[in-house]
């Protein structure tokens, strides 16, 4: 049977969908030409028993098709079920990728500012979800901000929207902007509602702490719903590694090995992490450092010094220079592990100084090229 349906009215293009449904299994009566729908999209999923892409692009197309010619107060719940129905029964990767690629056609033949855009973006995340593939779906927050601006998305809609993006990125292994989404879910939540936030707060400030590339934390600190974790175990381990160092983590490790493994810590990593970050406030205090005191402070061996210290400086923590021959680090800055209104303060200097630079440079821009145009 033909998987053409275009060239027919509305009407009889809906029969002939339900027709070809009826031949693929589908329980629903062919007779009526009516252009009401519902029994085709609780129906459209037995598309997914055709073996050819093609003819399942072509049949979903045109299910799509007739979706869009309803009334927009009648196509929402139809968008939902529409949706819903293709993503549950497209199982195989190669299907998912199909099924991707129809959600992806339906999101932008709808008005950009059309509420039903939501369900089926989030619909394209699940998706993305289960076959790890995500370069097809917009994911940056700027775009998603404006998105939520167009659709008038609540605080709650919107929340819903960052948790199922952070899920697909940590899926996909996307742990950067995994993290920024992540971080912007727990800022939409404010004042009495942050205790609302709790488990999404757990899972940031764990999947912050395992993320390797990561070594600043001071900015959870800040978030309402994380200090809503205050006196719990997770907090506490927060509060090391922006605060303290490496003997205030081997402690917590000794004394809460149950709670390291209730949240999947790979305690070497951590150990690696911290040790860091305990280097980064040494050279906060002294910027030329013998292997020997590295040594002792971070109880690494001396051959372990020299290749711990490489590390340090690719992953950004510190900038320095490694003198073999006399043993010795000169470090040239450090990573802040906090900002604090001290370090505000600093910041304000350095740039009221170079503001003046800048002045006076410009002041003798000015006074050379008067000389230059007015000669004597």
């Amino acid at each position: 049977m033909s998987t053409n349906f275009i060239d027919c009215s509305e009407q009889e293009q809906a029969r002939e969908v339900r027709e070809f449904l009826k031949s693929l299994g589908a329980e629903l009566e062919v007779s009526d030409d009516s252009a009401d729908v519902t029994d085709i999209v609780n129906n459209c999923s037995v598309v997914w028993k055709l073996e050819s892409a093609l003819d399942i692009e072509s049949v979903v197309n045109s299910i799509v098709s007739l979706l869009l010619l309803l009334p927009e107060e009648i196509l929402k719940p139809k968008i939902d079920e529409f949706c819903e129905t293709v993503v549950r029964d497209a199982t195989e990767a190669n299907k998912l990728n199909l099924c991707l690629k129809i959600l992806i056609g339906l999101f932008h033949a709808l008005s950009e500012h059309s509420s039903l855009r939501y369900p089926v973006y989030m619909s394209m995340l699940a998706c993305a979800k289960r076959t790890g593939h995500l370069q097809m779906v917009v994911t940056d927050l700027v775009t998603l901000k404006l998105w939520r601006d167009f659709w008038k998305l609540n605080d709650e809609t919107w929340q819903a929207l960052l948790r199922q993006l952070h899920e697909t990125l940590v899926t996909c292994n996307e742990g950067a902007l995994a993290a920024k989404t992540m971080y912007e879910l727990l800022s939409s939540y404010t004042g009495e509602k942050a205790n609302e936030a709790r488990e999404d707060s757990i899972r940031c400030v764990a999947a912050e702490l395992k993320n390797p590339d990561v070594y600043l934390f001071d900015h959870l600190m800040s978030l309402k719903p994380v200090e809503q974790l205050k006196g719990t175990k997770i907090y506490e381990l927060l509060d090391i590694f922006v605060h303290k160092d490496l003997p205030d983590f081997q402690k917590f490790a000794a004394d809460n090995k149950d709670s390291l493994k209730q949240y999947n810590f790979d305690e070497d990593e951590l150990l690696r992490k911290i040790r860091l970050l305990t280097f980064a406030s040494i050279a906060l205090e002294n910027k030329d450092l013998t292997f020997a005191t590295l040594s002792e402070k971070l109880q690494l061996s001396n051959s372990e010094i020299e290749s711990f210290i490489i590390e340090a400086i690719r992953s950004k923590v510190v900038k320095a220079k490694i003198d073999q021959v006399n043993q010795r680090v000169q470090v040239a800055s450090v990573a802040h592990r906090t900002f604090s209104s001290s370090e505000w303060k600093s910041l304000h200097s350095v740039l009221l100084s170079w503001r003046a630079n800048i002045d006076a440079v410009s002041k003798q821009i000015a006074t050379i090229s008067l000389d230059l145009n007015n000669p004597l």
